[in-house]
């Protein structure tokens, strides 16, 4: 009965109607039939029902009544009226394979999934006459038509946006093509992946990302049916990416913003250099990989935690030592955090007798067994040989020049329980820490979604006032240089809009502009009308708006300031339009701006996890569209928080002279960790494992790339 509750399983054994129906096993006759005096029939009164096939009509029975839900729970979209709590439907073979692809796609599970039997058991207990789909439907039609869905979902979204960012960014995939995805970003709206690009045998060049850049901002404003709706471009520091941004900035107005994240991050960079800080992270990582390499003694480091953790259960710091990944440079801090901060720990172990003598005797047993092996060479070499050649002279080279890296990358027992009983190793670990600590909790608060573009100018001046760099009480010739290199960092960085953001902040004070920028802000008001297409008449509109608004905001009192700072700067401009409307537009879209390229780098760690080793086989356009359902369907729809106040972020303020006290850690956004250590090595003795990246460098830092970008 259409749009009624559907027939029970029960009619099956039956023929006939409500009225009279007809036993077809003993052609008994029941009239005014209901599904009770059905069921009734066959359990008790048909003779020709064994007592097995009660029993297993009895368990289908069951399986039905646990797996059947209701309709509602099923599909908003299915047809049929609204049914009462706990009423029972039958999935059709469209519902079961919508479930079970929204299941694969959205979860992220191997595509091999539907071929488990336990999955088939799971998914057709109790609905006979289903099937699971196949994995080639899986990938066919039913891949084509979520990804519609998920695609017309990003499209409602965007109606939604007045202006959007494309963050964009490159890396070489899992079959070791180059590829670039383009991640779309606003003030109230959470990060949305838009598509991935493989670029083939395509050179990278300035022109070549523009006008793929161009493809994709010609795209969503088509979408949107708005000419500028995408206004801002931000790549990362790549020279290359930075000239694509001029190009679109002269050819269609739009702005092309740096990475503010990333260029403190190179500033980190920029201070490891420095031979102070340089020494230090080379101890911290040497006694780091000392632990890592060998599992016995990290699990007896890993015992001292506990049992000081036990002692002191507020104050105990029970995070595993971690290792520098390469192009993290904010790792090379928790690096060091992670071993001074384990002093007691890493004390503890090396203050155990037991553990004192087994590794002495070990490493004098080493060194008696690769003296005899030198001797053993040496005669060996004094016979005539014939000189090795080909395969085995390849070998032999190769073997040498890993043995020469691994005796690189390892200490000894004695070389790191020099540095663990060294006490200026650890007084000047903690020097070295106060520097670094405020710039690392900045990256942080940049790379957050939803950060205004205010902040990275407010970064930058607290960074420019701290009393650790401007009058510095520890190592003043490293401090004075660390400020050289934030002026220098931030001289790169700086743009037209990022002052204008700061000036046009009802949050911000115009009094904490730095030199002549409060001067260089109005006038960058007429520069960015100018790219924008503004006539003369509003040009000069949206300078006298500007001044008029910077007036207004001196007139504040402090409550008043806090009163107009609790709004967001975007829904600000958008609230007062009609007092300013030749300058809320720029406003706007300035505010669009975001702080960092993150989002887009955080999509290479959805994008690792779909794309395995293991689906290196399938089409690229699958893999865009499994990538494109998982990032986007758990990305969430709702308006994300607004950072443009620091001190409330940090829940008590951006220049906190406890900052370094605090606990200051940053994940990788590509997905890998620092703090594991690649393997450990099963031979103790030798104590050799892969340490992450830092195998193939040197400790003068060169690893860590220049300017050009990640």
């Amino acid at each position: 009965m259409p749009g009624g509750r559907p027939k029970s399983a029960v009619w099956k054994h039956f023929d006939g109607g409500k009225e009279r129906a007809t036993c077809l096993k003993c052609q008994g006759e029941i009239v005014n039939a209901k599904v009770e005096k059905l069921e009734r029939h066959i359990l008790k009164n048909c003779a020709h029902w064994t007592a097995a096939d009660r029993a297993a009509y009895i368990q289908r029975r069951q399986h039905t009544q646990q797996f059947n839900r209701p309709r509602a729970s099923i599909d908003a979209t299915s047809s049929g009226a609204a049914r009462g709590e706990g009423e029972i439907v039958q999935l059709t073979q469209n519902d079961l394979n919508r479930l079970v692809s929204r299941t694969v796609f959205g979860d992220g599970c191997a595509l091999r999934l539907v071929e488990r039997p336990n999955f088939q058991d799971l998914c057709l207990a109790g609905r006979p006459g289903l099937s699971v789909p196949s994995r080639f439907l899986l990938t066919g039609r039913l891949l084509d038509e979520d990804f519609a869905k998920e695609f017309a979902d990003l499209v409602a979204h965007l109606m939604l946006q007045p202006y959007v960012a494309v963050s964009e960014d490159g890396c070489k995939i899992v079959n070791h093509q180059k590829a670039v995805n383009f991640v779309l970003t606003g003030p109230n709206m959470k990060a949305k992946l838009y598509t991935t690009k493989v670029t083939g045998s395509d050179s990278q060049t300035a022109d070549y990302l523009a006008e793929m850049v161009g493809g994709i901002m010609d795209e969503l404003n088509r979408i949107r049916g708005k000419a500028d709706f995408v206004t801002v471009m931000v790549p990362d520091n790549a020279q290359t990416m930075l000239a694509a941004g001029d190009i679109l900035e002269r050819t269609r107005g739009i702005f092309c913003s740096g990475c503010g994240a990333h260029t403190l991050n190179l500033l980190i960079q920029d201070i490891l250099k420095l031979d102070s800080m340089g020494e230090t992270l080379k101890k911290a990582h040497s006694l780091a990989c000392f632990f890592l390499q060998r599992a016995q003694l990290l699990a007896r480091f890993v015992e001292e935690q506990e049992k000081i953790a036990q002692l002191d259960v507020n104050d105990a710091y029970t995070r595993m030592l971690s290792l520098p990944v390469a192009t993290r440079w904010y790792s090379a801090f928790n690096c060091i955090t992670s071993v001074i901060k384990n002093k007691d720990s890493i004390c503890g172990v090396f203050n155990d007798a037991d553990v004192v003598a087994k590794y002495k005797a070990r490493e004098k047993k080493q060194k008696t067994s690769k003296k005899k092996r030198t001797t053993s060479k040496k005669k060996r070499g004094a016979a005539k040989q014939t000189p090795a050649t080909g395969k085995h002279k390849r070998s032999k080279q190769t073997t040498d020049t890993t043995s020469q890296e691994k005796d690189k990358r390892t200490i000894t027992f004695e070389e790191a329980n020099a540095i663990v009983q060294d006490p200026q190793f650890w007084e000047h670990g903690r020097k070295v820490m106060k520097p670094l600590s405020p710039i690392v909790k900045k990256i942080g608060v940049l790379e957050t979604d939803g950060c205004s573009i205010a902040m990275v100018y407010q970064t930058f001046v607290d960074l420019l006032k701290d009393q650790r760099y401007s009058n510095p009480q520890d190592m003043i010739d490293t401090a004075t240089m660390i400020r050289t290199f934030i002026e220098k960092r931030w001289e790169f960085l700086h743009t037209d809009a990022m002052g204008i953001a700061f000036l046009l902040d009802p949050s911000r004070d115009p009094d904490d502009f730095v030199g002549d920028d409060y001067s260089k802000a109005l006038n960058s008001v007429l520069v960015v009308a100018e790219r924008m297409g503004y006539s003369e008449e509003m040009k000069a509109k949206a300078f006298r708006e500007a001044n008029a608004f910077v007036n207004v905001k001196l007139d504040w009192t402090q409550a008043e300031r806090d009163k107009q700072g609790r709004t967001a700067p975007m829904d600000w401009w958008g609230n007062h339009r009609q007092f300013y409307p030749a300058l809320f537009e720029m406003a706007r879209k300035i505010f669009t701006i975001p702080t960092s390229s993150a989002a887009a780098e955080r999509s290479w760690s959805t994008h690792k996890y779909i794309h395995s080793h293991l689906r290196n086989l399938l089409k690229p356009e699958t893999i865009r569209k499994l990538v494109f359902i998982y990032s986007n369907r758990n990305a969430g729809d709702g308006v994300p928080d607004v950072v443009y106040d620091l001190e409330k972020f940090m829940g008590g303020g951006g220049n906190s002279e406890h900052i370094d006290d605090e606990d200051v850690t940053l994940e990788n956004s590509d997905g890998d960790t620092s703090s594991t250590d690649g393997g450990n090595s099963d031979d103790e003795d030798e104590g050799l494992g892969r340490i992450s990246v830092y195998d193939r460098v040197d400790y003068g830092l060169e690893y860590f790339g220049s300017d050009s970008g990640c």
